[in-house]
């Protein structure tokens, strides 16, 4: 097996992510984490060798555990996080042992089962060692799993760290599966939690100025991160906004084979409930009825 081919196939298989939901992409991460599994058992190589393909491991099964977990199949992804979690242990690569257990913990933040330990080891997994991107990206899942928990301080601590680390120049270099990171996610991390904390004077800024120019063919996220915002405007009482940008929403989810934006759209329309009788809900409601899923 050739690590760098493997590694950089890898690269090019996570851009699928972008724009297709995890239903169309598991098997085929799957099938890259089974191929070097195959390799680690019933190969021989040096420890050095051993420890760059536990790496590799560790990589791929945490791309096809967030794949599984995007297609709602939990169970999968939470096995594939720990198979990923004991490989980077084992590779001693501390920015994969952070992720997993970060992964792990923004899945159960967003699946109801919030595990705020969890998201506090993520963060203490890090050490100066963990490229800049990599802890960006560690602190600003946990920001969401201290959100969903109603921990205001830790969430704000948490989004100041993650744009913190954005600004280390001297750290080492980044590895292909965080340089996505930028200011423009932190900032749309930070419109998220503001809104799932009700706080719609902080959220909708934010959200708004990042999702201006968010491209429309990473579907699945856009409608993810418009739902917030309409969240946001329902905490607000903006009830016309909200119905608008819940109709935006739905427009870019359907065909899209992820469960995601359906579970945050449920979520989202709960939220509404009280304001139900008003025309504009009325209104989306009765779309939403007639209109594709």
């Amino acid at each position: 097996m050739d690590v760098g081919i493997a590694l950089d196939r890898m690269a090019q298989l996570r851009r699928l992510d972008d724009s297709l939901g995890g239903a169309d992409t598991f098997g085929l991460y799957l099938a890259e984490v089974e191929a070097t599994e195959a390799v680690l058992s019933g190969a021989t190589y040096t420890t050095d060798t051993r420890r760059t393909l536990l790496a590799v491991l560790a990589e791929q099964a945490q791309l096809a555990g967030w794949a599984a977990f995007d297609a709602g199949w939990t169970d999968r992804s939470l096995r594939l996080y720990q198979t990923s979690r004991q490989a980077a242990v084992e590779a001693g690569d501390q920015a994969l042992v952070a992720n997993a257990l970060a992964l792990d913990a923004y899945q159960r933040a967003f699946t109801g089962q919030v595990d705020v330990e969890l998201a506090r080891a993520s963060c203490q997994a890090l050490t100066a060692r963990v490229p800049a991107r990599v802890r960006a990206l560690v602190f600003d899942r946990a920001a969401w799993s201290f959100a969903v928990a109603g921990l205001v301080a830790e969430a704000e601590e948490a989004l100041s760290s993650a744009a913190g680390a954005l600004d280390d120049a001297g750290a080492p270099a980044d590895p292909d599966w965080a340089t996505w990171v930028d200011a423009q996610e932190i900032a749309i991390m930070t419109g998220r939690c503001w809104s799932a904390l009700g706080r719609p004077l902080r959220a909708v800024p934010p959200l708004t100025s990042a999702l201006a120019d968010f491209p429309e063919a990473y579907a699945r996220d856009k409608a993810l991160y418009l739902l917030a915002l309409a969240e946001a405007y329902l905490h607000g009482r903006e009830i016309e906004l909200a119905a608008a940008t819940i109709t935006r929403a739905h427009r870019l989810t359907v065909g899209v084979s992820s469960t995601r934006p359906k579970a945050r759209m449920a979520a989202t329309l709960a939220l509404s409930a009280p304001f139900e009788g008003t025309p504009a809900m009325r209104e989306l409601r009765d779309r939403l009825a007639v209109s594709p899923q």
